[in-house]
């Protein structure tokens, strides 16, 4: 089973960053071809009316994505405090795997 890595993001201009992170980290370019990846990253882009709750809801039931081993938060305009909510949110809907960062 490969580890789920997600990052939030809202800002267009830097949507790719956590995936550009990831890749590099990992050195993505060996992993080609059929086999399976140990690290798998899922690049969030929330809608300006789309809540992380919400997200979180349809990953869950409609992608069987409940959990993440790594989740990079959005640093937005509320700084501290929404990397707060978000990771309260996070923990609302059980998408933190034991030992999660």
């Amino acid at each position: 089973a490969s580890h789920e890595v997600g990052s939030v993001e809202r800002n267009a201009d830097l949507s790719a960053s956590g995936a550009r992170l990831v890749s590099h980290a990992l050195g993505d370019e060996a992993w080609q071809g059929d086999e399976e990846r140990p690290v798998m990253h899922l690049p969030l882009m929330l809608g300006d009316e789309t809540t992380l709750d919400e997200a979180l809801e349809t990953l869950r039931d409609g992608y069987d994505l409940p959990a993440f081993d790594l989740v990079l938060l959005d640093n937005g305009a509320d700084g501290r405090l929404g990397q707060q909510h978000q990771l309260m949110a996070l923990m609302r809907a059980g998408a933190l795997r034991p030992g999660a960062l």
